[in-house]
């Protein structure tokens, strides 16, 4: 149980760590943005994403491994 708390926690971390990098570094899209403003906005928002999806499907793989374990040790 206790890996299963640790990929639990690790996965909340990333995505709350990757809505803080979305707020401070990407923030709020410009309204008439430049191409290079653009590229960069583009560029701040894919790893905000990638981080609060890769948290997202660790906290899914943390709910698996508990329920896996749950049923198997009922049996």
């Amino acid at each position: 149980m206790k890996k299963t708390a640790t990929i639990l926690i690790v996965g909340i971390f990333l995505i709350f760590g990757g809505f803080v990098y979305d707020i401070f570094f990407a923030g709020i899209p410009f309204q008439d943005p430049t191409p290079e403003m653009t590229q960069n906005y583009n560029f701040h928002r894919s790893i905000a994403r990638s981080s609060e999806l890769i948290g997202l499907l660790l906290i899914a793989l943390a709910i698996i491994k508990g329920v896996i374990k749950k049923i198997f040790k009922n049996t």
